[in-house]
């Protein structure tokens, strides 16, 4: 299974304003969806967000990650605009190469310090999942390391192939733009390449900026013809090629 990757520009202190915060006090997300206008539909998933929310655990059983971060990053794709770019994880950078955990924060600063201690992510491994995030001044060095180091660029551009480091760089630049980090999650949205209009998710895919969902659109449309392609060349060799043994003349009886 792939990665349907998305970042979300917010702050530590959003991450307790949009989430944490309103996670202790019951109805308190009425607020955010009058602040945040939300039409009925994804004011009745914020809502049924936070119940579930309010409901799990904080003890880090189930992790955090696959938990209360998961729920963090659904609750910002409901509220606010994001990107997406398919397998374009900086998870994968940090797992490759330790030296770029420089870029992330530690959860154990974000989270609320009333919590039970616990195992937190570095990155993420698995499908619906929170994985780092990139604080503000630490996205503003990255953009500087990657123009000046070429090891860097290097790096970056091994994980973020086939044109996506592009899309990442558009949102470092929005969340630069906006004094904002960058949070990174896993599969909040599922994109349906085949039928995108049937695409999916637990945030609202209307608010996803649309170049990386279209990008990948394109991709999976240009795999599928190569495959259907190739498929049709193949057959029409393997016709080319077949030979038909006479069958041997009959005795007369």
């Amino acid at each position: 299974m792939g990665f349907d990757v998305t970042y979300h520009p917010v702050t530590p202190e959003e991450m307790h304003s949009l989430y944490f915060t309103i996670r202790e006090q019951a109805g308190a997300e009425d607020t955010l969806i009058r602040d945040y206008q939300l039409d009925e539909f994804d004011g009745d998933k914020l809502r049924e967000l936070f119940t579930v929310a309010r409901e799990a655990s904080i003890d880090g059983d189930p992790p955090f990650a696959s938990e209360q971060g998961f729920f963090l990053a659904v609750a910002l794709g409901l509220l606010r605009p994001y990107h997406y770019i398919r397998g374009g994880a900086f998870s994968f950078l940090v797992e490759d190469e330790p030296r770029f955990t420089a870029y992330t924060a530690d959860w154990h600063n974000l989270i609320p310090a009333s919590w039970p201690a616990q195992d937190l992510p570095r990155c993420f491994s698995e499908n619906y999942c929170v994985g780092v995030y990139l604080p503000l001044e630490q996205l503003r060095r990255l953009r500087q390391d990657a123009a000046e180091n070429p090891e860097i660029h290097a790096s970056l551009s091994k994980v973020f192939g086939e044109g996506t480091l592009e899309l990442f760089w558009q949102a470092v630049d929005d969340a630069i733009a906006q004094n904002r980090g960058l949070l990174e999650a896993t599969d909040i949205i599922e994109p349906n390449p085949v039928n995108p209009e049937e695409s999916a998710g637990y945030a609202n895919i209307d608010l996803c900026h649309p170049e990386g969902l279209q990008r990948y659109f394109d991709t999976a449309q240009r795999q599928l013809d190569r495959a259907l392609g190739t498929r049709a060349i193949q057959g029409k060799i393997d016709r080319e090629n077949i030979t038909v043994t006479p069958e041997p003349d009959k005795k007369p009886d």
